[in-house]
């Protein structure tokens, strides 16, 4: 897994400083993660990708790369009206998560926002 960090980030030739962290997301790997952060750089200053940055990082905000380690998309727990546990795993970027619902349908990916058919469907017992 590669780590990718969208946010106010300033690049330097031999450095690199964080300003404030937007979002981070976790791709299968670093060409993966170039791939996302370009396709997300319209709605962030700027992307890092620490494992492939070969310069000193600075973190100049408090959310700490080695704090972070929840899942990106948490469902919420079923209602009673939900009927099945749907999973997902996104054919653009990779992104996995899961959700409950009263009928088995697509979801938006959390990470890249592509429309995503359920890769298993459960029924909620």
């Amino acid at each position: 897994m590669t780590t990718l960090i969208l946010g106010n980030i300033t690049l330097l030739p031999e450095s690199a400083i964080v300003h404030e962290i937007k979002a981070i997301l976790q791709c299968n790997s670093v060409e993966q993660a170039e791939t996302v952060g370009e396709k997300l750089i319209n709605l962030y200053d700027a992307y890092l990708i620490p494992e492939a940055y070969k310069f000193p990082i600075t973190w100049e905000c408090e959310k700490r790369l080695s704090l972070v380690k929840e899942p990106i998309h948490k469902s919420p727990e079923p209602t009673e009206e939900d009927r099945f546990l749907m999973e997902y795993v996104c054919s653009e970027c990779g992104a996995e998560w899961s959700m409950a619902g009263s009928c088995a349908c697509n979801d938006h990916c959390p990470q890249c926002d592509a429309e995503i058919t359920p890769t298993i469907v459960r029924d909620i017992e």
